[in-house]
């Protein structure tokens, strides 16, 4: 599945010109596309949640730095992955930057349980569930679900005034 610029814009909510700058520094070169004149840029799935994600952790209180790293974390993980670990209940990420040196092999992504505990505030536990990567994943696929609906005129950039007549 593919998304345009502004299907993004319009699933995840993020202003156009913070996509156009998480695309350049934060996707590097997951979006494909978007070289030059006639060129497109195209999202998939990861890509997609990954720009939904890292907002509504920045909405959170999350630093830049961490949403940084969240975005291109998640952008680079098969959908089919996220999908595995969201089932088994593993909602919360442990981002390589952690890790320092360490490099993670190719492929490998870790994902915990969220770390709630019995002694948690419920601020915190509310919070979890703002930020469960889990939940963030069903909403973003009924979004883009409920665009796939719309027709495609309503979808992309909205139209005003007379086209000009072709010479």
């Amino acid at each position: 599945m593919q998304l345009t610029f502004g299907d993004v814009c319009k699933v995840t909510g993020i202003a156009a010109n913070t996509l156009d700058r998480w695309s350049a520094s934060w996707l590097g070169g997951a979006a494909a596309g978007g070289q030059g004149t006639g060129h497109h840029r195209r999202y998939g799935l990861a890509e997609t949640f990954a720009v939904y994600a890292g907002l509504r952790w920045r909405a959170e209180g999350a630093d830049s730095g961490r949403v940084a790293n969240l975005v291109r974390f998640l952008a680079r993980v098969p959908s089919e992955h996220l999908e595995a670990e969201f089932e088994a209940g593993r909602t919360l990420p442990v981002l390589p930057h952690l890790f320092g040196e360490l490099e993670l092999p190719a492929g490998v992504t870790m994902f915990v349980e969220p770390l709630v505990g019995p002694d948690a505030t419920p601020g915190a536990r509310k919070l979890m569930k703002r930020v469960d990567l889990g939940r963030l994943w069903k909403e973003v696929k009924e979004k883009i679900d409920a665009l796939k609906k719309q027709p495609l005129g309503k979808r992309g950039r909205k139209r005003t005034g007379k086209r000009r007549a072709a010479k």
